[in-house]
């Protein structure tokens, strides 16, 4: 689903607007 580089950065945004916590079980979903 996220082949364009667009999603990526959005996927980072995203991360950095989340809480410190969700931060992290977006991380762990990502990977």
């Amino acid at each position: 689903m996220a082949s364009k580089p667009e999603k990526r950065v959005a996927s980072s945004v995203f991360i950095t607007l989340a809480p410190p916590r969700r931060d992290v079980a977006v991380a762990e979903e990502v990977r």
